[in-house]
């Protein structure tokens, strides 16, 4: 073997050991179960844009491919309340209850609402890379159904995420959530995805 070709292969496995290095640093490996992303949500379904809500879905699961490269993720659909005539604050309670069954212990919680803290990309990267250092491993992120969460469900959660100033409709949030997240993992693991 040539002087050239074993100092390729000798760079190139630093370079693997670094990535190692790094992917223990950030929880992603290293654990038996390594770090999890969960989404909680109520889903909705509108008939009058059905061919819309389909597209959502279609680019949610190219997402959800992409995420699945680098870390476990569970999605956990909750069935949506139906609006009825009864008094809003009971049909967001029995919501509230449907969601809350699909914690565990141990989860860092995280609720979308639109008055919620805004971070930039990158400050949400530094942020979330921070959590398996305090001891945990599985990331929760949950979005209520149309009237939104009650106060009760925002305030167990460990943070209050808005993803825009603006109102998103629930399928937009869980696109733009599902984006962000790929985004971010891309940025801890050194790809160029993500153009700063």
């Amino acid at each position: 073997m040539s002087r050239k070709l074993c100092d390729v292969i000798e760079k190139k496995l630093n370079e693997l050991r670094e990535r190692i290095k790094t992917l223990y640093n950030y929880g992603i490996i290293g654990d038996k179960n390594g770090m999890k992303f969960t989404y909680t949500f109520a889903q909705l379904c509108l008939a009058d844009i059905y061919i819309t809500l389909d597209m959502y879905k279609k680019y949610g699961e190219d997402y959800l491919k992409r995420i699945k490269r680098y870390v476990q993720v569970e999605v956990k659909e909750v069935k949506e309340e139906k609006i009825k005539n009864i008094p809003v604050a009971a049909l967001k309670a029995r919501e509230a209850e449907r969601i809350k069954t699909a914690f565990k212990r141990g989860e860092f919680l995280i609720a979308l609402d639109e008055r919620g803290r805004q971070f930039s990309t990158t400050s949400l990267a530094h942020f979330l890379k921070k959590l398996p250092a305090q001891g945990y491993k599985t990331l929760t992120f949950f979005l209520g159904g149309p009237l939104g969460l009650t106060p009760e469900l925002l305030k167990q959660a460990h943070l209050c995420l808005s993803l825009s100033s603006l109102t998103l409709t629930h399928e937009m949030a869980r696109l733009v959530l599902l984006e962000q997240l790929y985004r971010i993992l891309t940025i801890w693991h050194g790809e160029r995805y993500h153009k700063n």
